[in-house]
């Protein structure tokens, strides 16, 4: 029922932090999500392992300090920074399936502005955020200004977010997909996709075990 830092230059962690409890008991992080341009404020999602939908709340830290918080009616369990002060998160727990864009100001307190259902539709879903653009784990890809969707690439699988990927200047989109073998796990396929037609640039096949490792 904690988060710890870890610097990754000297491959050193930090102390742990307690993320509190709800009504249902101690909280767990779902989700970590680093805020934009600073090195020491994060988003969580918290959840319980003590109810079925165990989604509890959003929380922003900076450090080991809690800055601010948001409990709704809808679950934002899976959650992405488009920039440093636009949170979205993403309702895995009902068929309400809201995507919703929460504010966080300069104090880190976070507030609700839009929600919309169904847009992206499937359960077990993470999200990223790249260049205006919000893609879930399923291929879906919303417009983040309009919450509006934008298309489906043929993939499956964590989209994977570094040194600028998926591109902002409308280049590639990666997703990580683990793909069935005889008698068990096949490959784990990195998948390259045009961000624009979303048709397919081809594949990498990595490691399997690289398949374990979800998008930070």
């Amino acid at each position: 029922a904690a988060v710890r830092p870890v610097d990754l230059s000297s491959r050193t962690s930090g102390n742990l932090i307690s993320l509190g409890n709800s009504r249902w008991g101690p909280n767990y992080a779902m989700q970590i999500r680093a805020l934009p341009g600073s090195s020491t404020r994060y988003a969580l999602s918290l959840g319980t392992t003590q109810v079925t939908t165990p989604f509890v709340g959003l929380a922003v830290y900076d450090g080991s300090k809690q800055l601010g918080t948001w409990s709704g009616q809808s679950s934002a369990d899976a959650i992405t920074f488009c920039d440093a002060s636009t949170l979205y998160g993403y309702n895995n727990e009902s068929t309400g399936f809201e995507t919703t864009r929460f504010s966080v100001d300069a104090a880190g307190l976070i507030r609700s502005q839009t929600s919309v259902g169904g847009v992206i539709s499937d359960f077990n879903t993470t999200i990223a955020c790249q260049g205006g653009w919000i893609f879930a784990s399923n291929g879906q890809t919303l417009d983040a200004a309009s919450l509006t969707l934008v298309g489906t690439y043929s993939a499956g699988g964590p989209v994977v977010i570094q040194s600028g990927i998926p591109d902002p200047n409308g280049m590639d989109v990666w997703f990580l997909e683990a793909r069935s073998g005889k008698g068990g796990a096949g490959p784990v396929l990195l998948l390259d996709f045009d961000r624009t037609t979303r048709a397919s640039r081809g594949s990498t096949a990595l490691p399997t075990y690289l398949g374990t490792y979800e998008q930070l």
